[in-house]
């Protein structure tokens, strides 16, 4: 799962979301939404926590920041990823008939 944050992001929302006053400054290392006490906070993390609830299988949220990934590269990541996470599936069928 993909969460994109352009360069238009406003201050309030880096800060009520991942607690950060600047792009630059937002952790793309975890694989997850900071908790913290507001209401946008709390809604974000209940919409990206029913989306993976909602499916048998769920890529990491995977944060891409504009500034570290221009528009015309962002289908190669992509790309990528869906292999990635495509294999991760096929080895967890594999694991299931060999048991």
């Amino acid at each position: 799962m993909f969460m994109w944050l352009g360069m238009g992001l406003s201050q309030t929302f880096l800060s009520d979301v991942f607690g950060v006053q600047n792009i630059t400054y937002v952790d793309t290392e975890h694989f997850s939404i900071p908790v913290l006490d507001n209401p946008l906070n709390k809604a974000i993390r209940q919409v990206l926590s029913k989306i993976q609830k909602e499916r048998s299988h769920t890529m990491r949220v995977c944060i891409l920041l504009q500034l570290n990934i221009n528009k015309s590269n962002i289908f190669h990541v992509c790309l990528l990823l869906y292999f990635v996470y495509s294999f991760q599936l096929y080895v967890k069928k594999i694991k299931l008939k060999l048991l």
